[in-house]
């Protein structure tokens, strides 16, 4: 990899000095001495992109046997063998994951380090790009800045942030400034790979917990308009940036660009439909959904790749630069199934993972005491049926899991809502529950009969799911079904519970689904006027993934909402799930439930849907 000849010749030199070797010429008179470019080496080579996104374990998934970033680092090596390679991240990095809750992502970055076989923490390594995603900034926001900070300064690669400005913090937090002059975040960057030079610029999704930060807004982001408003903006600002950008990058003469995005589909697809030609990038290598595709607009032969979550694969792009200046592009999705390990990253990885466990089990037990010192492999049941917990089923279709999780909800609040969100007249309230499927985590599907461990549970519930009860009336829960059932794809999609729902699909790509009837469990119709209690976890409550349910007024991040105003009892029309006059965490709730299970069946034995799904027209 050489970002330039002078960049090539520096680490020749460097190379010479270290192992002693010396050139030899004919003697010739200093007038008549012609010094030469030397051609980098690695522009003979072909290049190729390694495309990755949303990793969040070091380990891979079931129990290390798929994915993982010593199975990254393998491949990564016998690229490396024939070809100069650039790798890519989609972004996704810090968190979710069991391990990040303890190290807040620093076990992540510190592999990640090692790709490139050295540790050089004053030069960032610029054959590595990264770009941020929405986990990023689950431990580190702009009134708690510090863990996001430390995990870039740890970073020996580069990040890329084409639409965040780290000034915007709001008045009075601490904010990320420090990060706004941080040596290795840039909106975009130019790399020469086998010859070719490439511009490649970084976007980032809105998210609630940060949303001051991106820019191309033309005024200012107010979280009192309905989410069409708010979403349409969002789409028009990704879309300025990789205008802005691109064009920025074409006036650097790069030979191809590359927008390295961590946003939904329908978002690269507009990007790639509206900026044709010069105006746009050439090529989508994103994350944030977290199934392997590639996607085209209808009026474009460009095109979006991502890669499955946790490396269980990962993209090879392959690029030659024609004799008439064009670019060719070749993509092979390369699956990293029981595939080889990299000693050096393995070993790394098991350090993190013999650090963790016993650090983990000092207070994993119920009211934080400690359990043994291997806890993560306590026996945690056995399912009597499959689990989907794939991410394309999880987050756009009913499993029986998901109905039996949003059901257990409902269970816990029974004898507990008494009088709350009694309407005028005395109008009893439905009582339901929602899930977002961003709460679950584990990333592959469990069959009938899988023995399950503590790991397993962990880390399928990465968050904690402290539970609340909201009021609302059946117009509002439907304004919220239709926001979430929209969501295909995403975290936001919910599961749900004590609902029946027949919904049509969209026709057009970014459009809403359309409700066709909401019925109670009893398959009665649910009026606008009838008053509604949901039963959801922490952030869904919390008005996260979109979700809006007319309280907190003023507060914009979900956790503000949740712990300082429903947990508190300030919310008139939101309050705390409550069981011997304890918040109910259901995580622990279950775990404690399966640990006792020991090795009989748990989780559901039978499915029944609450979902139609209509095709579109």
């Amino acid at each position: 990899m050489q970002l330039s000849t002078y960049n090539g010749l520096s680490k020749l030199f460097r190379l010479l000095m270290v192992t002693g070797l010396t050139f030899g010429c004919a003697a010739k008179d200093p007038k008549d001495t012609v010094v030469s470019p030397v051609e980098p080496a690695s522009a003979n080579k072909p290049a190729v992109i390694l495309a990755m996104n949303d990793i969040y374990r070091i380990n891979g998934v079931k129990r290390g046997t798929e994915g993982g970033m010593a199975r990254i680092a393998h491949l990564l090596q016998e690229l490396k063998t024939n070809n100069d390679v650039l790798v890519l991240h989609g972004g996704d990095i810090l968190s979710p994951s069991l391990l990040g809750d303890s190290y807040k992502g620093q076990q992540m970055i510190d592999l990640m380090n090692l790709f490139d076989g050295t540790r050089d923490p004053e030069t960032p390594d610029a054959s590595l790009l990264a770009v941020f995603g929405n986990h990023e900034f689950d431990y580190g926001k702009c009134k708690k800045p510090a863990p996001l900070v430390a995990r870039i300064n740890q970073s020996e690669f580069i990040w890329l942030a084409g639409n965040l400005d780290f000034n915007k913090c709001p008045a009075g937090t601490p904010g990320l400034a420090p990060l706004a002059n941080a040596k290795n975040i840039m909106s975009h960057k130019t790399v020469t790979v086998g010859g070719i030079k490439f511009g490649i610029f970084g976007l980032t999704i809105n998210n609630a917990d940060y949303w001051q930060l991106l820019t191309h807004r033309d005024r200012s982001y107010d979280e009192a308009m309905d989410a069409k408003t708010r979403e349409k903006m969002n789409l028009e600002s990704y879309v300025k940036a990789a205008t802005e950008l691109t064009a920025k990058l074409r006036k650097e003469n790069v030979d191809y660009v590359i927008a390295l995005t961590h946003l939904d589909w329908s978002h690269d697809l507009e990007i790639l439909e509206r900026l044709q030609g010069e105006a746009g990038p050439d090529l989508i290598i994103g994350g944030h959904n977290h199934a392997a595709g590639i996607k085209s607009p209808s009026n474009s032969s460009r095109a979006v790749y991502k890669q499955t979550a946790e490396a269980r694969d990962v993209g090879v792009h392959k690029f030659q630069k024609q004799k008439d200046g064009r670019i060719s592009h070749s993509h092979n999705t390369v699956s990293l199934k029981g595939t080889q390990k990299t000693p050096v990253m393995q070993k790394e990885t098991d350090v993190w993972l013999s650090r963790h466990e016993p650090e983990f089990c000092k207070t994993a037990g119920p009211g934080k005491t400690p359990l043994t010192n291997n806890c993560l492999e306590d026996p945690m049941g056995v399912t009597q049926m499959v689990w989907e917990l794939e991410e394309d089923d999880n987050r756009g279709k009913e499993t029986a899991i998901g109905n039996w999780l949003a059901e257990k909800m409902v269970d816990n609040a029974r004898g507990n809502t008494g009088a709350f969100c009694q309407a005028d007249g005395g109008a009893k309230p439905v009582v339901v529950s929602l899930l977002g499927s961003g709460s679950l985590r584990l990333n592959f599907q469990l069959e009938k009969g899988y023995a399950m461990q503590r790991r397993e549970i962990e880390e399928l519930f990465p968050f904690s799911l402290d539970l609340a009860m909201i009021c609302t009336d059946g117009a509002n829960l439907k304004a919220q079904l239709t926001q979430g059932l929209s969501k295909v794809g995403q975290g936001a999609w919910p599961h749900i519970s004590g609902l029946n729902i027949a919904y049509k699909e969209p026709s057009e790509r970014g459009d809403d689904i359309t409700l066709k009837s909401v019925k109670n469990a009893a398959q009665q119709d649910i009026s606008d006027s009838q008053p509604i209690i949901v039963i959801t976890n922490s952030y869904i409550a919390g008005q996260g993934d979109g979700y809006k349910w007319g309280i907190c007024p003023g507060v914009t991040e979900w956790d503000d909402c949740f712990f300082r105003r429903i947990s508190t009892g300030k919310e008139k029309n939101a309050k705390l799930v409550m069981k011997n006059g304890e918040n109910i965490d259901m995580k622990q709730q279950i775990l404690e439930e399966f640990y006792a299970v020991g090795a009989g069946g748990v989780g559901p034995s039978t499915f029944v849907r609450h979902l139609k799904n209509e095709a579109p027209n």
